[in-house]
């Protein structure tokens, strides 16, 4: 897709994908200019667990981007200076159901083949690296190593650093208001900017922007919050733990344990009746914690793709990275040098599975 004439990149969006991509550009040699509605990393990059891992069950391909991603992340401070602040916890994901050990089990070598390491352990074994965890109903659970905590802030410092190092500017606090694909004219609020590839990296607002340009990108904004319990002296480390039959996630931060559920709805009426699914859930999972204090630890906006798959591509001078519906921070370093490599024009790898091309899903897609 490349060639001596084309080798100025327009990067819209400076969360963690917009900065790998920037990034990853400005080392192959591209003149590379970032655009952020608002300042690095304050959208969705750090609106997750803190946590990058590599497997995510029934996901093959998810687990491939983030597996291909961890590498990087563990060299990031020797490419920027910065340390993200890697500490190993583990990812444990509990299951219930027949059915779903069988699937899961049937899967793992297909996830061992794009990299995840991960087998299948006993309840028993489940319940001593968990402890907090109640272990009735158990019937198996899915180990994997490679999960990190993380600091997010210092991964996007990271990359900022690293693409400004190699040449990239930055406008931030500078929004998007047109382009024309086939002038590569980007108008903004600073002015018009002129490229040879535009890279659509906008996280909620993907699909506005993709929207500009006159392409149909389905990735929408949906609200999410993370709750966080009261501190509880005991510093027990556990690992980030996934109940997969109700997609309860919690984890260790500092002295409290910081928890995730699915179906968090709009702000009004309906939310506080969700925060009581999230502390009757909990407390049937982990009982001993029952009773703990909840309050909300932070609440914002995901990108999210149809299916919970990410969209990445191009059509023509267009390249897009969005809606990775809170995967984003795992997947980053792949997803970066997969745009990088489009506009080399370089051998890449099947993207069927992530094209706006594919196949639309119906009903709810659970974001294991």
């Amino acid at each position: 897709m490349s060639d001596q004439g084309s080798r100025r990149v327009l990067v819209i969006g400076g969360g963690v994908i917009g900065l790998s991509v920037a990034f990853h550009c400005a080392e192959a040699g591209f003149d590379v200019t970032v655009v952020e509605r608002g300042e690095l990393g304050a959208a969705t990059t750090g609106q997750t667990a803190r946590v990058v891992r590599a497997y995510f069950p029934g996901r093959v391909e998810d687990s491939r981007l983030a597996a291909a991603s961890l590498d990087e992340y563990l060299r990031l401070d020797v490419v920027s200076g910065v340390a993200p602040d890697l500490a190993a916890t583990g990812f444990m994901v509990a299951v219930t159901k027949e059915a779903d050990v069988d699937r899961l089990e049937q899967e793992l070598d297909a996830q061992r083949a794009v990299g995840v390491v991960a087998n299948i352990i006993t309840a028993a074994e489940a319940g001593r690296r968990n402890p907090w965890l109640d272990t009735n109903g158990l019937l198996a659970a899915i180990w994997s190593p490679q999960a990190f905590s993380c600091s997010p802030e210092a991964i996007v410092k990271g990359y900022a650093t690293a693409a400004r190092q190699r040449g990239a500017r930055f406008l931030l606090r500078t929004a998007v208001t047109g382009i024309d694909l086939p002038a590569g004219r980007v108008d903004t609020t600073a002015g018009p900017l002129h490229t040879d590839f535009i890279v659509c990296a906008a996280g909620p607002w993907s699909g506005d922007v993709a929207n500009l340009a006159g392409i149909g990108l389905p990735v929408a904004p949906r609200e999410s919050e993370l709750m966080i319990t009261d501190p509880v002296p005991d510093r027990t480390v556990i690992p980030f733990t996934l109940h997969l039959e109700s997609a309860l996630r919690v984890r260790r931060l500092q002295e409290s344990f910081l928890i995730g559920l699915e179906g968090v709805p709009k702000q009004g009426s309906d939310r506080p009746k969700w925060h009581r699914a999230v502390a009757t859930e909990f407390a049937a999972r982990y009982p001993r914690l029952a009773g703990l204090g909840l309050r909300t630890a932070w609440t914002g906006t995901l990108d999210v793709a149809n299916g919970r798959t990410a969209y990445i591509g191009a059509e023509g001078r267009f390249l897009y990275a969005a809606g990775f519906s809170g995967r984003g921070l795992c997947q980053a370093p792949a997803a970066g040098r997969i745009v990088r490599d489009l506009c080399l024009g370089a051998e890449i790898p099947d993207l069927s599975r992530f094209s706006i091309n594919r196949p639309l899903v119906s009903g709810a897609t659970p974001n294991a």
